[in-house]
């Protein structure tokens, strides 16, 4: 990408691409700056704040990462995956009712039954933190039944099981 981004200085996509690419490497400082070069040459980018609200994330800086989802949602009302991630960032921030709510947004849309297994995942962590583990169950259960290859939620389902085991 560093071909593109010399030879096409505007082109916002060719920053956003190499952002992933540096973020995916480890490269968190590099892949910020790609973000907000993209960022700077055009706002309506819902992907590259996706990515750069990953940035914050992985970098434990939340607040930062909830507005940046935020607004990938407020460009793109009906990305599953979006929602997924603002709610595991209001998980993060214990913010349980806001993300709850992602969840139940994310799982109205209409898309596609396999893409919201991981929202059942998400959502069953929170069912966690509320120490409901029977909704919990059910929505690993869920999640299993719409993806059965899904291999995160079998784990939390042995999880849940081995809390729930009599010692």
């Amino acid at each position: 990408n560093d071909v593109v981004i010399k030879v096409q200085e505007n082109n916002a996509e060719a920053y956003e691409l190499r952002g992933w690419a540096n973020f995916v490497y480890g490269k968190y400082k590099a892949a910020q700056s790609d973000f907000q070069a993209a960022l700077a040459l055009d706002k309506n980018r819902p992907r590259t704040y996706f990515f750069l609200s990953k940035l914050h994330a992985r970098e434990k800086r939340f607040k930062e990462a909830l507005q940046a989802i935020s607004e990938a949602i407020i460009q793109k009302e009906d990305w599953v995956e979006a929602y997924g991630e603002r709610a595991l960032i209001r998980l993060e921030l214990n913010e349980l009712r806001e993300a709850m709510e992602d969840c139940d947004r994310a799982l109205a849309l209409k898309e596609q039954p396999e893409s919201k297994a991981p929202i059942y995942l998400i959502r069953g962590r929170i069912y966690q933190k509320q120490d409901l583990p029977e909704r919990e169950m059910a929505d690993l259960n869920k999640a299993i039944a719409l993806r059965p290859n899904f291999a995160p939620a079998y784990l939390r389902r042995g999880q849940v099981r081995l809390r729930l085991a009599p010692e």
